[in-house]
């Protein structure tokens, strides 16, 4: 699994934190626009707990392929996700904490249709209704 990238200077072989690469990432894919949705892809061994990270906090819902690496032969989960720019940055620090290692890339869509935004307003709205009657 990758747990970081070479740096690009000089070819010396050291490796730059994968935490600190995709920090310098999420800086660098926020600037620009101010609203737009970021779809993440994420191969790891440690799939399920970013499913359960995205489902059950950020209340999205998470697409996995099988995919098979082409160097490596090997079968891996890829998980594809569609976050706004906080969730986005939520999921990076959550992995950063739990050391998940894996590859990851990302990129700017430039539109969505269908149900993206329902089933998260039905989740927050289910959270707030908990919180109104526990407290």
């Amino acid at each position: 699994m990758l747990h970081g990238i070479p740096h690009q200077r000089c070819g010396t072989g050291h490796y730059r934190p994968l935490g600190n690469v995709a920090q310098r990432h999420h800086r660098d894919l926020l600037h620009g626009r101010d609203e737009f949705q970021i779809r993440v892809y994420i191969i790891t061994d440690e799939y399920e707990k970013i499913i359960n990270f995205v489902t059950g906090y950020i209340h999205r819902g998470v697409t996995l392929q099988r995919v098979i690496g082409g160097y490596s032969k090997k079968e891996k989960m890829e998980l594809k996700i569609i976050l706004d720019q906080d969730d986005y940055a939520r999921l990076i620090d959550f992995m950063a904490k739990e050391n998940i290692q894996s590859f990851m890339a990302a990129d700017k869509v430039s539109a969505i249709m269908g149900l993206w935004n329902d089933k998260r307003a039905q989740a927050m709205s289910r959270k707030q209704a908990c919180k109104e009657k526990c407290h």
